[in-house]
């Protein structure tokens, strides 16, 4: 039977050819791959990956959600399909011994939500795609809250796809339906209580850059349940799986759930990890002797130029506005070196955060340094205060000598800066100096909040799933999938 798919100009067919769900059979006769579209798209989401899986000679069935085969928003109803989505599980397993859900955004939530409320024996796993649980925006919901208010019924929608080629490859409504919306949302957020009973293997592949569905909640959740874990991938969007290579995407989930072999792992012993956490923290010591002689020589050198300048300035001498320049680019240059220096010192936190430290200690250090409840929150003030004098102080007196400049020798006209071409390229330069340092500290600020503190550290089974993971990583090409069906 063919279903005509029609969103807005876009007219697709998809085959029902085993109750309500696309099967493509292969010839293990036992294990089953279910795939879960998302909301308001298709099941040309996960296609192309149920595709690769049969290659793998594994059965796939793809479903298609009550509602999106007739272009009917008023069916897009979440109890609905959850029980539309247990009934296929139910009709599957008198068929497969074993069933692996594969879901993507509110796909991967029914997942959840069917393990979490049932015990299926013939479930062995969950694998979920940027699992919608709560929105990255967190206004979402009172703006859609308001639109109803107002009688506005349809949202135009925003697509959240790493390259823009990708959304070639998806089957979407271009509208979404405001008070459907709203239910969905908030039965996504009943499911975080829930996850907290899962006993089913499961693993969520999920960018921290999702700009749908949220990292951060999804974090959360698999800290409270060991059985969930978190793969973290970083500068992809929502649609991420569009973006892997699916025949890696396949290999990856079967090895990850045990159900293909892997040759020529290299495995790594303790004592090799014991040399590289040794290595490490040696460059770890030497960025920070670095950090400490460029701070003890920045605040010598400026103290010095204060002892010297001062007199100059608060006597208003002509020498005044090269000090002042003088002072804005010494203090902008301090903060991006220091700036570089503290990022190759977060570097190496992270890397020992994520791959060395997990497989050493049930506590490590870099959990037990970051960790108010565990090093104390005077650890954090005193780090917090620390970090204010060394970056803070310098960029403080970078602004008032440019604000003084700008007031004193620009604006009132005082021995001023038209009288010098070369002081005036030289005060551009410090104010490019400035603005850059700035732009540094934030980006700094943001890696080591995101780095440290919201990833967190997953210790996996085995160094074949970690092989397995960072292999994933490594062969991310943007925009790989091209669905030609």
């Amino acid at each position: 039977m063919l279903l005509k798919y029609e969103y807005g100009c876009q007219m697709k067919f998809f085959e029902k050819n085993d109750n309500d769900c696309m099967l493509i059979e292969g010839e293990n006769k036992n294990t089953l791959f279910l795939f879960i579209h998302g909301y308001a798209t298709s099941p040309k989401d996960l296609l192309p990956l149920a595709k690769a899986l049969n290659q793998f000679n594994y059965s796939c069935a793809l479903i298609l959600l009550e509602g999106h085969n007739e272009n009917n928003p008023n069916k897009y109803v979440y109890n609905n399909w959850k029980n539309q989505l247990l009934n296929t599980i139910n009709y599957y397993r008198n068929k497969y011994d074993n069933i692996y859900l594969i879901g993507f955004s509110i796909g991967a939530t029914l997942s959840l939500d069917i393990v979490s409320d049932n015990n299926i024996k013939c479930i062995k796993g969950v694998f979920g795609i940027s699992t919608f649980i709560e929105p990255t925006n967190k206004s979402l919901l009172k703006i859609l809250k308001f639109m109803n208010f107002i009688k506005i019924k349809k949202s135009f929608r925003f697509l959240q796809t790493t390259t823009h080629s990708t959304k070639k490859e998806i089957l979407y409504d271009k509208y979404l339906p405001v008070k459907q919306s709203i239910s969905i949302i908030n039965k996504a957020k009943n499911v975080i209580n829930k996850t907290k009973n899962i006993e089913t293997k499961v693993f969520l592949l999920h960018s921290i850059d999702d700009k749908v569905a949220d990292y951060s909640t999804i974090s959360n959740i698999s800290s409270f349940n060991k059985k969930i874990k978190l793969i973290t991938i970083r500068e992809l969007n929502h649609f991420l799986q569009f973006d892997i290579p699916e025949n890696l995407l396949a290999e990856s989930i079967l090895k990850l759930f045990q159900l293909q072999e892997t040759h020529n792992v290299y495995e790594v012993e303790k004592s090799n990890i014991i040399n590289i956490y040794n290595n490490l923290i040696l460059e770890l010591n030497q960025w920070s002797s670095i950090l400490y002689k460029l701070i003890a020589g920045f605040f010598s050198v400026f103290g010095a130029l204060v002892y010297f300048s001062l007199p100059d300035i608060l006597s208003k001498k002509s020498t005044t506005p090269y000090f002042l320049i003088s002072y804005t680019l010494l203090t902008s240059i301090f903060v991006i070196l220091g700036s570089m220096y503290f990022f190759y010192l977060n570097r190496g936190n992270t890397y020992l955060k994520n791959y060395i430290e997990p497989y050493l200690y049930p506590i490590s250090w870099i959990s037990y340094r970051t960790n108010k409840f565990i090093a104390g929150i005077e650890t954090i003030k005193i780090t917090k205060n620390v970090a204010l004098v060394i970056m803070g102080v310098p960029m403080l007196i970078a602004t008032a000598s440019l604000i003084t400049i700008l007031y004193k020798f620009l604006y009132l006209s005082e021995p001023n800066l038209h009288n010098s071409f070369f002081l005036i390229i030289v005060f551009f330069i410090s104010l490019f100096l400035y603005f850059n340092a700035i732009n540094t500290l934030i980006k700094l600020s943001h890696y080591t909040n995101r780095e440290l503190y919201d990833i967190k550290i997953q210790k996996f089974e085995n160094f074949e799933q970690m092989n397995t993971i960072i292999n994933l990583i490594m062969n991310i090409s943007i925009g790989c999938v091209k669905n030609k069906n």
